[in-house]
């Protein structure tokens, strides 16, 4: 039941942010026929404001302008599919600055971030993708605080067939990090992915947690 009404919400949110994002741009080439500064400028907002990132709204507004120059468009409406072809070949690109081995298995990752930005997704995501290369993974339920995200990781392992460990809500995340860590080292496994509560850098107390779980990952590599 948690798994469909997760993925069915999930579903409902992209599908609610991506149209918002296509009406947005169409609206901007309706109201700038012709390919200025005025477009560009208003990409960017709209980029920016579905959270695409400052750094990749200002890559994908640099590329298009070259494509525009490269392919001599002066018609607003042809950025749309020049857009989708630009955050295509990022999407699909094999290149990546991550480096996701370490001299001494386990490579241990620790998801962090404040809330609601898409922490556990990731995570399992993460171990789908590292699964999918051949590599044993082991995810750490490391939020124990908000309520359903232990439920949500376990989804998350059995789709990626990474090994989960997990202790009740509320207890204590250092004490999770710890025992997945010591899992994945027992285990020989190659990586280990902790999910982390959201936590804002001005809370001290929920820092000085966050240092806490660094303090027992170290210890125990």
């Amino acid at each position: 039941m948690f798994k469909m009404t997760f993925f069915s919400n999930l579903k409902q949110k992209l599908i609610k942010t991506r149209n918002a994002l296509t009406e947005g741009i169409k609206n901007i080439f309706s109201l700038y026929p012709k390919i200025s500064e005025d477009v560009y400028n208003s990409l960017e907002e709209i980029l920016i404001e579905a959270d695409i990132g400052v750094s990749t709204t200002m890559y994908l507004i640099e590329r298009l302008k070259e494509e525009v120059k490269k392919e001599g468009i002066t018609e607003a409406e042809k950025l749309l599919p020049l857009l989708k072809k630009i955050m295509y070949e990022i999407l699909t690109s094999k290149d990546s600055d991550i480096n996701w081995e370490a001299p001494n298995p386990p490579h241990v990752t620790l998801i962090v971030g404040v809330n609601g930005t898409g922490k556990t997704t990731t995570a399992g995501k993460i171990s789908a993708l590292l699964v999918r290369e051949g590599k044993k993974v082991i995810l750490g339920a490391g939020d124990t605080f908000r309520a359903a995200a232990i439920e949500q990781l376990e989804v998350w392992s059995k789709r990626s067939g990474a090994e989960l460990i997990k202790h009740k809500e509320g207890s204590d995340p250092a004490a999770v990090a710890y025992d997945a860590v010591d899992a994945g080292i027992a285990r020989k496994v190659d990586n280990v992915i902790i999910d982390t509560a959201g936590r804002l850098h001005t809370k001290v107390n929920l820092m000085e947690e966050l240092k806490k779980v660094c303090r027992v990952i170290k210890k125990r590599l």
